[in-house]
């Protein structure tokens, strides 16, 4: 039961995240790898997918879309030649601000019913219940 509950949760998120970003011409994926960029970690491309739970061809397609349209840039890892690090541009950052608005008037909606207290502990709950199963530590 609380699979199927997971499901029809995740997909009427993703349905309603989808058509919040669509004016902004950005994908759930697209957004959280802007984000991801944007926590200014010097993660590699690599890393970032791993974070992100991206396959290879996933990223590589995203992060030329994202350079296509001058959201991110990459560079080339001085200690690292094969590896890149993504940076967020002045229009990428403009448009984070814009789309996360958006998103967040998502996630606010779907969790009116809680008090902030609940709704953070509700994240964290499930943050830990995924890194459980990916053997990770579960915070955020």
């Amino acid at each position: 039961m609380l699979g199927f509950l997971l499901n029809r949760l995740a997909s009427e998120f993703r349905t309603r995240t989808d058509a919040a970003l669509k004016p902004f011409g950005i994908s759930p994926r697209a957004l959280g790898l802007l984000l991801t960029v944007a926590q200014k970690e010097t993660l590699s491309q690599v890393e970032i997918a791993r974070r992100l739970g991206f396959d290879r061809t996933t990223m590589s397609q995203l992060v030329e879309d994202l350079r296509q349209a001058d959201w991110i840039g990459r560079e080339t890892q001085k200690s690292d030649r094969r590896s890149h690090v993504l940076s967020l541009t002045s229009a990428g950052a403009r448009r984070l601000t814009e789309a996360s608005a958006a998103a967040e008037a998502v996630e606010k909606e779907l969790m009116r019913m809680f008090s902030s207290d609940d709704a953070e502990d509700f994240k964290q709950r499930l943050a830990l219940m995924l890194a459980s199963l990916e053997g990770g530590d579960g915070f955020m």
